[in-house]
């Protein structure tokens, strides 16, 4: 493709760097819809019109309009990736500049109304990249850079005021340059407060507003006492207490630690974003009395649109006439229904076989703003919802426990304020409760759980486990229970073909069989006849479709076709009567066999036909070929499960909007013997409400149906290749595919807790010695300003430490 595309110079960059092959897998996507680009609309309301040059810039620029795009491009690896995708760009008529950011999955480039956007996302698709939409959510650069700038800031100063302080350590005598270099040291650490640590004293006054004690609160405190009491201490020429290094130093400190934190968080939100994305379909509506392919995301409530087969219906409509649909992403069916005419479809219905004509009942942004709302940490809302506090047992005990410590600092520090005033005057008291402060401040209980929490975030997006909220980890502790749907979450949600059976004294020629009967499946978009046609490619490899290929589908019950001189019908084994199709002794010993294995069952007839006939019918013919389907379960399901019950103790309960005999197959199949079949997104939601009375439920979903449950979840988990609405909702997204991460995700939650416990009781003994210390005057300015940043660095290095410790691939955690 690379040759082909004139680039081979990617043969010279592989040579200068192999590691820029390493874990890349191609993923063609020539198969992806990307003709809404070419749209108008997607120009007027993605795209940011830039100038219209007036003059024959470029052949490609005569007179055109140029705007400026954006694009999320997922399977990016490394900068090779940008030189390709940058490459790529350039070979396109229309585009004048590309701009690639592999870190954030982003392109942005330039094009002039020449430009034909559609071939240019096709031609990435040819390598593997998939482009989704990027809305202004995406880019949380301004944010980033502004909290990088007070970082940099914060460091600048507590450098120099270091620098300014050391000779009073040294014994710098007073007046001349101890005061200038006091004086300026105290200007810097004013800068200090009010540029990197004014998001401390903003959060404090904003506590204290709403009569809340966060631990800001405190640290804020100890800030200002810090400035305010050296500020008084230069002012009596006395030089030989100052704690501004110590104050720009926890500034600096505590805002490197949050930035971190927020950047590993950020990385997981935005990768969850992107997978979250969608391209939107152009669908034809008519519209002044033509069919007109326009944006989705422009219907509006009344218009008659039409529904080709293998689309997904963008909003809840009214079906026209009778036809089958797929309803497999909205209830987990993996059968087609037969809806009958005036039938009320709800988005996400696919047509199976046939053209859909219906009515538009919603707006696609009314239909799916109920559910499409990202998560959030607030009180549940959603249809079925209980309205609770969703936060974890954990995570309000963690809550009351900072309270309680705050509120304890804060009577010590004023108790050693009126004990020490009382017994050796107002400049002792005020020292002794400024020391408190600044000792016993809770940056080091503050630091512990956001370190072990961003640690924890950042390894498990490196193994595909998108956190998208630092809290999930106290909340995992404690699950009791894990409810999860069926089709796409522990299956593959597609049929695969298990057993079959050949009548072989009846077929002359297996290898034409075979081909004849791969070339008619693959006129359907049925998904057992996918799932034929994959296990046909497999069994006797992929090749081209046969001329004069003729096929006639009846939706929701087979098709018949001539291909490669034979005439044949396929079809389940309950509708064979009807088709004339002759189920022999064996092979209704088959079909009995595979009832019993709770498989779906396909049979073949055949005839052959003259190489002259140009259309099929329906006739008797015996069966010589039967196929047993079932959804094939995720390969790492039951091990996945397994783990879960015996490691973590937690019950599993499947619920699946699927029929009872196929759930209770895929139950079977996993070991989970708690069943729930035929269940609506209602009673999903209500059997999470209901499990969260005992205690904590974990929600793994990836179809609407799942969203409302979801939603009353502690905890929202959803696979790859969930729907946008599933993703919205989720807290942990599976990058990679699998539910092995799962397993993963509780593992680490309990080492997350285990951690955070042993560095807190750390924290706790060390600022009760501190106290102890400064409340009986043995603290000294220079002991002081050592151990304040000491505490920090301290629980920063026991975090990581226990971190790396569990990111071990031969540890599991205890």
């Amino acid at each position: 493709a690379l040759q082909g595309s004139g680039l081979a110079d990617w043969y010279r960059l592989r040579d200068i760097d192999r590691d820029a092959l390493r874990g890349v897998a191609a993923r063609p996507r020539a198969g992806d819809r990307y003709g809404y680009l070419d749209a108008a609309s997607y120009r007027s309301e993605h795209c940011t019109s830039v100038q219209t040059l007036p003059s024959p810039s470029s052949v490609n620029t005569v007179g055109a309009t140029v705007f400026d795009a954006v694009w999320s491009v997922d399977g990016m690896t490394c900068v090779a990736c940008a030189w390709l995708i940058e490459s790529l760009a350039n070979e396109q008529i229309g585009v004048l500049d590309a701009r690639v950011d592999v870190l954030a999955g982003r392109l942005e480039f330039r094009f002039t109304e020449l430009a034909t956007l559609s071939t240019f996302a096709q031609a990435l698709g040819r390598f593997g990249y998939g482009v989704r939409l990027a809305g202004e959510a995406d880019d949380p650069g301004e944010a980033r850079r502004r909290d990088l700038v007070d970082v940099a800031i914060a460091g600048a100063l507590m450098g120099n005021t270091m620098l300014l302080v050391l000779p009073y350590y040294l014994g710098l005598e007073p007046g001349g340059f101890a005061a200038l270099f006091g004086w300026v040291a105290l200007v810097l650490g004013l800068v200090a407060l009010a540029v990197p640590g004014r998001v401390f004293l903003r959060n404090a006054a904003s506590a204290l507003r709403t009569r809340r004690i966060s631990l800001d609160v405190p640290i804020a405190l100890g800030l200002v006492a810090a400035w305010v009491y050296s500020a008084a201490q230069l002012l009596r020429g006395d030089y030989a207490e100052l704690y501004l290094d110590s104050l720009t130093m926890l500034i600096f400190s505590l805002r490197v630690g949050r930035f971190f934190q927020a950047r590993t968080v950020e990385r997981a939100v935005a990768r969850a974003r992107m997978l979250a994305a969608t391209m939107p379909d152009l669908i034809a509506v008519k519209r002044d009395g033509r069919w007109q392919q326009v944006a989705a995301e422009t219907l509006v409530a009344g218009e008659q649109l039409r529904l080709d087969p293998g689309c997904a219906l963008p909003t809840e409509s009214r079906l026209r006439r009778g036809a089958f649909v797929d309803l497999q992403v909205v209830t987990g069916e993996e059968a087609p229904v037969h809806m009958m005419p005036g039938a009320r479809l709800p988005a996400g219905a696919r047509a199976v076989d046939e053209v859909l004509e219906l009515d538009v009942l919603e707006a696609p942004m009314q239909a799916t703003a109920a559910v499409g709302s990202p998560r959030t940490t607030a009180p549940s809302t959603a249809a079925g919802g209980s309205g609770r506090d969703r936060r974890s047992p954990a995570g309000r005990r963690s809550e009351r426990m900072s309270t309680l410590f705050t509120v304890a600092v804060l009577l010590l520090a004023f108790g050693g304020l009126v004990f020490w005033t009382a017994n050796d005057g107002i400049g002792a008291g005020l020292r002794v409760a400024m020391v408190v402060l600044i000792v016993a401040c809770p940056c080091a209980i503050g630091l512990a759980w956001p370190t072990i929490g961003a640690l924890a975030t950042a390894e498990a997006a490196r193994r595909g486990v998108l956190v998208r909220d630092g809290d999930v980890w106290a909340r995992i502790g404690d699950i009791g229970a894990v409810v999860l749907d069926k089709t796409g979450t522990l299956t593959e949600g597609r049929p695969e073909v298990v057993l079959s059976w050949w009548a072989s004294d009846t077929v002359p020629d297996r290898a034409q069989m075979a081909g004849a009967l791969a070339d008619i499946e693959s006129t359907s978009r049925h998904p057992v006849a996918r799932g034929v046609l994959r296990y046909l490619q497999a069994e006797q490899g992929a090749r081209e479709v046969a001329d004069g290929v003729v096929a006639r589908a009846y939706p929701g019950e087979g098709v018949v076709g001539s291909a490669r001189g034979l005439d044949l019908t396929v079809c389940s084994a309950a509708a064979a009567l009807r088709f004339g199709v002759i189920v022999g002794q064996e092979a209704a010993d088959f079909v009995a066999d595979a009832a019993r294995a709770r498989l779906s069952t396909v049979v073949v007839g055949c005839a052959e036909t003259a190489p002259s006939d140009t259309a099929a019918s329906i006739t008797s013919r015996p069966v010589v070929l039967a196929f047993g389907l079932r959804d094939a379960v995720r390969a790492d399901a039951s091990a996945t499960l397994q783990r879960l019950r015996s490691d973590h103790g937690v019950r599993l309960l499947l619920c699946s909007g699927d029929h009872d005999a196929a759930t209770h197959d895929v139950a079977a199949r996993v070991g989970i013997s708690d069943v729930h079949a035929n269940a609506s997104p209602t009673q999903k939601a209500a059997l999470v409400t209901a499990l969260s009375a005992d205690h904590a439920v974990a929600m793994i979903g990836d179809g609407y149906n799942d969203v409302a449950a979801m939603h009353d979840a502690a905890v929202a988990i959803s696979p790859a290749g969930a729907t946008p609405a599933a993703i919205a909702a989720s807290d942990v997204v599976l990058a990679h595919g699998g539910l092995s991460g799962v397993a993963f995700l509780f593992d680490r939650a309990r080492a997350v807790r285990r951690d955070t416990l042993l560095t807190l009781t750390f924290a706790t003994v060390y600022n009760a010695a501190t106290i102890g210390l400064a409340l009986s005057g043995h603290v000294t300015p220079l002991l002081a300003a050592l151990l304040m940043p000491l505490s920090s660095f301290a629980v920063v290095g026991l975090a990581s430490t226990l971190a790396r410790s569990a990111n071990r691939p031969d540890r599991r955690p205890a």
